[in-house]
Order: structure tokens, then sequence, then C-alpha cells
């Protein structure tokens, strides 16, 4: 068609004769009555002209077709629209009038991705990516950090969602009540969706005022649905929660740092946005950061993944004046630093950059650990924990691949933690763990585990799933069904993981068991355990068998889990990261049965 020759020759950097072929394109599709088409084509226009920078043409074109997008239900354009016409906005100088679009424009997007089918959930995310990006930079610029933590913060909730549903779950909840709920809520959404389609194809006004009726009512509903049923935020939410709701979550004696990367998209600067909070505090400092910027963590992480390259200090010490040294004098002496990585950078332990000042790693200036998202629902109450036990799985069999390191692991933890129980080889099997994991409150897992989309061939194991005795899988879709509330702490023990996990790294992992019930995961962030899960020796002296085995040891003496493992680290700080930087504590980093108090 004319429009698509337009699309070609636009992408081929060739304006005008888009412009000439949208131009012939449009009153075809006025003479036809094809609104949708109308919309496509006037928009593509306001492009070409916004391309060309002609502002104001754009913006013409662009406010025509706004209302036609809506008309016939077209939420995907008009979130389109909507993000560009903040764009020349922003580049005419009015912040104000850019913000309020760019932020209906995220609300929609927000709200598409709440609908989007598993099966293109993925490509969907890849292209519409930078509206978040762009407005919490302008937020921040028009000195609003307030309102940009809190999209930075929904932003990354919704990709962890986006995680959740990719691994399969579709959004489920451990209520039933609230879980029926939901799924009604679903199959409205999906009728409404049916709706959209027909009005798309067969434009009536009649149809058009029902559709835009039963959105309004399902939005009205998700807000009911939200306020009954709070485990439901997540699932439902497309409007920022209210910082001091954020805030109170945060335990007293701790920093939490977002450093959010705005880079990359829509002629947006090269920077990071460092958010700092306390529970009565927020400030926030853009930082310019190199255009490489991805290159360099991507190369700094490779080189911690392997004992065999040696650490560039002088690159660790640049990420450390990028991403620390600009908000150190905010972290108060005795804190424990919570940090929220996003992006490219979830891969990097931060307690490995290092400080050329003092000669320090960031480790060894404070207690450090995770959080997949700063949660208004608050953490459910924990009985104090006196005298710890631990369910333990090691080494199932049969197993294509044995984890004979594993074994070690639970002879230490039932010695140390008394009333343990410890299941090895056929016994550790998936009805145990279903039936047992429910009242430990802690539980370790010395299994395989499968995290690749593609899944994992050579452990003949499925993606996202994690293997038992006779070769049974768990599926982690199914998590949430355990009722793990009174579950301080789950240690992936043997797992590929963060270079694993699909789209949003160990995170999205944690954020699995986070849904579950699970206070806090520990898992590594590379297969630091290779050699152990290998060795024939069971050498409990092995670097990371016994910053392990020290973390229990300082867990059970009363340490919080955050000083626990910092001081299991720093016993081997002078050896290469890889030792000793994998495994992260991801959420509650307090002391056991503190959580929720």
């Amino acid at each position: 068609t004319l429009n698509n020759i337009g699309r070609v020759y636009s992408a081929l950097g060739e304006k005008q004769k888009a412009l000439d072929y949208y131009q012939q394109a449009l009153p075809l599709s006025r003479a036809v009555g094809d609104r949708a088409g109308e919309a496509n084509t006037l928009h593509n226009i306001g492009a070409v002209y916004s391309a060309l920078g002609e502002k104001q043409k754009a913006l013409d074109y662009y406010q025509q077709a706004l209302p036609l997008s809506r008309a016939v239900g077209d939420r995907s354009q008009e979130a389109t629209t909507l993000n560009n016409i903040g764009f020349v906005y922003r580049d005419q100088g009015k912040p104000e009038v850019a913000i309020d679009s760019l932020e209906k424009s995220a609300n929609l997007i927000l709200e598409l991705r709440r609908g989007v089918s598993r099966s293109l959930r993925a490509t969907f995310l890849e292209s519409e990516q930078g509206t978040s990006i762009a407005l919490v930079g302008l937020l921040i610029r028009q000195n609003s950090p307030q309102k940009a933590f809190e999209w930075a913060n929904l932003s990354t909730t919704f990709d962890l969602v986006d995680y959740e549903r990719l691994a399969g779950s579709e959004g489920q909840v451990k209520n039933p009540v609230a879980n029926q709920a939901y799924q009604e809520w679903k199959a409205q959404a999906r009728q409404l969706e049916a709706l959209r389609q027909e009005l798309q194809t067969n434009f009536s006004d009649t149809l058009s005022q029902q559709v835009l009726q039963q959105r309004a009512a399902l939005s009205e509903q998700a807000e009911i649905l939200v306020e009954k049923y709070p485990e439901l935020a997540d699932l439902l939410e497309i409007t920022p929660t209210d910082l001091a709701q954020l805030q109170a979550n945060l335990p007293a004696n701790t920093t939490l740092l977002q450093p959010v990367l705005l880079t990359g998209r829509n002629n947006i600067e090269h920077t990071v946005a460092l958010f700092t909070l306390t529970r009565t505090t927020l400030k926030v400092q853009q930082v310019p950061v190199p255009k490489d910027l991805n290159e360099r963590l991507q190369r700094y992480a490779s080189q911690l993944e392997s004992d065999l390259e040696i650490v560039d200090r002088a690159l660790s010490s640049q990420l450390y004046d990028l991403l620390i040294r600009p908000i150190e004098g905010q972290i108060a002496p005795n804190q424990t630093l919570a940090i929220i990585a996003t992006g490219a950078l979830q891969r990097i332990p931060f307690e490995t950059l290092y400080d050329n000042q003092t000669q320090q790693y960031l480790l060894q200036k404070y207690p450090i650990h995770y959080l997949t998202r700063l949660s208004k629902v608050q953490p459910q109450p924990t009985p104090k924990v006196n005298n710890p036990s631990v369910l333990v799985f090691a080494n199932p069999r049969p197993t294509q691949v044995e984890l004979i390191g594993t074994e070690a692991q639970a002879d230490f933890l039932q010695k140390t933690y008394a009333n343990s129980q410890i299941y090895k080889h056929q016994q550790a099997t998936l009805d145990t763990f279903l039936s047992q994991s429910p009242r430990f409150p802690i539980l370790h897992l010395g299994t395989h585990g499968c995290f690749r989309p593609e899944g994992c061939p050579s452990l003949g194991m499925k993606p996202n799933t994690l293997l038992f005795a006779n070769k049974r899988e768990y599926e982690l879709k199914d998590a949430v069904k355990l009722g793990l509330q009174n579950t301080e702490l789950i240690t992936i023990g043997a797992c590929e993981t963060a270079r694993e996990v699909d789209g949003v790294g160990l995170a999205g992992l944690a954020y699995v068991w986070e849904r579950a019930g699970a206070k806090t995961t520990l898992a590594s962030l590379w297969n630091a355990t290779d050699f152990v899960q290998h060795s024939q020796q069971n050498s409990p002296e092995l670097p990371t068998a016994a910053i392990l085995n020290q973390f229990y040891t300082n867990l059970q003496q009363g340490m919080t889990k955050a000083e626990a493992l910092r001081q299991a680290k720093l016993a081997h700080i002078d050896l290469h990261p890889f030792f000793w930087a994998a495994f992260i504590l991801i959420g509650d980093g307090q002391e056991l049965g503190a959580s929720g108090r």
C-alpha cells in the first residue's frame, strides 16, 4: 500500500519521498472511511515532519491523529502518538505539557502490557521502550524527583511482572478468592479487546462509545480489586504509588540506591539518575555517563564471571566514581545499603566496585543487599526465629550432572541447625518439597535449575524449572501456590541463575519467590560453584562453600542477613571477586523474623 511504501522510504532516510506517499494515502483512507488507516497515516506524516525539524507541523498532524486513534480503540497507536507529542513539546521548551503527554502515553503502555498475551509479550516489550525513560528524565529536570522515582519504580515493577508472565504464570495469587476475582477481571479484559478489534475493522460511533465505557468500567474495577486485595497491586495498577507509602516499608537503618540509566533513546542525554531514599528523605542526582557505558558494564561483568580473567581495577573504580561517589555522602555510618539494579546494571555486584581513594571495595564499607522494587504492600509479620530449622534438598538423582558439593553443604547445615531435615539423592523428591516447604523458615535448594528461555537440553530440562529426584521438574509458575508466608530465606545453591534469567536478571527469579511469600532469596550471579559441584573432595574449605557455611553460621548467631553475608565474604576479600562476589541477597536484609515488624 501507499502507506507501507512511505514507511519503507522513511526507514531508508528518504523523508520527502515518504511524505509524498503518505499524502497520497491520506485522501484514500478518508474516501473509504478507514479511520484507523487515516489515523496511522496522519501519525506517519507527523513523524516525518518531526524528523525534518518542522515541529509545529508535526504537532498539528499528531493532534489530528490522536482523536481518531481513540475513536477506533487503537491504544497502541494512541500511546505512540501521545509519546511523540510529548517529545515535540519537550523540544519546543514546554516541559509541563510534555510531561502530561508522556504520562498519558506511559499509562497506556502499561495498560497494554497488562493485557498482551504471553506469545506476543517479548516482541511488544522490545518495541515499547523509551517513554518511561524520557518521562523520568524530564521530571528530574523539572525538579520533581518524587514523581520521577514513582514512575521509575512502577516501570521496574512492570518489568518484573512481565518476567513472571513470560515464565508462564500469567498472573496468579495465593488467595483463591482474589485469584478468582482477577481471572474474572481478565475475562472481561479479553471481551473488551475483542470489541476493540471489531471497532478497528467495522467502525461505528455506537461501538466506539461502548468501548470507551467498558474501558472506564474495567479501570474502575481494577482500582476496587487492588483496594480489596492488595496482593493484586502489581498485576493491576498502572499509576504510580505515592512515595510516602513506598518509603514506609524501608527499614530505619537502610539507605536505598536505585540507579536509572537514562540513555540511548530519542535524543536523551547519556546520564544515570541516582535516586537515594530513606524512610524520610529522597534525593536524586543526574550524572553524565560515557556513551559506551553498557559496553563497559558488560566487559566488567565478564571479568568478574571468570577467575581466569584479570579484573580491571581501573574500570571498577570508574564505575564506582559514576554510581557511588556522587551519593556516598548520603549514606550514614552504620547504614545498610539496599540497591535496586535494573537494565545493564543487573549483572554487576555493586559490592565489587572499588574506591581508589580509600583502597576499599564497597562491600568493605557497608552491608549490601538488593531489592526487586519498592512495594506499598506491607510485608506480613513473621514470628521471631530463635532456633531456625532448614529444609535442604541436595543432589537429586538420577541426574545427568552430579552436584556432589551440595551434599557437603547439606551435612554442614544438618550439624549447624537443629531440627533441620535433609533430603539427598532419590529422597529429594518434588512431593516432599511441595508438602514440607511451607513449614520451614529457611529453604536450601541444592538442585539443578534451568532459566534459559530455550530450556537446558544438556540437563533435559524445560525453561523456568527446578529439578528434583526421578527427573521430576517443578515449574516456577506454580511457586505462588506454595504458601511460603513464613519463609525467611530461600537459597538457590547450585543453579545457573542471572546469566540465564530472561529480561530482568536475578531480580525476576527473586520476584517469583517474593510473590510466593519468601522474604529473601540468596542466589548466584554466575556459577562460581562449578568447582564445588563437580569436586570429588567435598571440601568445605573451597571459597564458595566456605562463604555459604559462614553465612549460615553468622545468621544463626543473630546477624542481619546482609551483615551475615558481608562478613562471610570479607574473609575471602583478597581473592579474585569471582570466588566471593557471586552470591547476592535479594529482598529483606534484616535478621531472621524481623521483616514486617
